[in-house]
């Protein structure tokens, strides 16, 4: 079991009340302990998965985004029908001429 101590110290300077500025200060002190040789593994694996399903999200919210604007584009989604009934009706008018 490895313990460990980190500390930070905050320094702020601002005028209180009057023009001279006074400095103020903010410990803070930490203990860590980490138990066994993996101990560390636990908390990086968590971070990796939290990544992961920020990314699947991120790409899921966009493809369904850009499946929703595809929806509205109504006058391509009828140009795209009209060419397909004019080559449908292009083929029967060739089977036609075969016969």
């Amino acid at each position: 079991m490895k313990d460990l101590i980190v500390s930070c110290r905050a320094t702020n300077r601002f005028p209180v009340g009057s023009d001279d500025e006074i400095e103020f200060h903010a410990d803070l002190v930490q203990q860590l302990r980490i138990n066994g040789t993996l101990g560390w593994l636990y908390p990086l694996i968590l971070i990796i998965v939290i990544l992961i399903l920020l990314f699947l999200t991120i790409f899921i919210c966009s493809a369904l985004k850009k499946r929703k604007q595809n929806q509205y584009n109504v006058a391509k989604r009828e140009k795209t029908l009209r060419t397909v009934e004019e080559n449908e009706r292009l083929k029967e008018v060739e089977v036609v001429y075969e016969e």
